[in-house]
């Protein structure tokens, strides 16, 4: 991911924790984006979260999928 003139960066989210309903370990993340007219999540790879803690809302970046 590269700071350009893509999508805007909205939030990211990262949650782990386990479950009060099932008593099972969870983790899952996720990044908000928005192309100008409509904002859409993405689910992320646990490994590429802490990439995301350096944008801020606002910042365009581009995304390789």
């Amino acid at each position: 991911m590269l700071k350009g003139d893509g999508l805007v960066f909205i939030r990211h989210e990262h949650r782990k924790g386990i479950s009060s309903k099932t008593d099972q370990p969870y983790e899952f993340a996720n990044v908000t984006m928005s192309d100008g007219l409509e904002s859409f999540k993405i689910n992320l790879d646990l490994a590429i979260v802490p990439t995301f803690n350096q944008f801020k809302k606002g910042d365009k970046i581009n995304i390789t999928v």
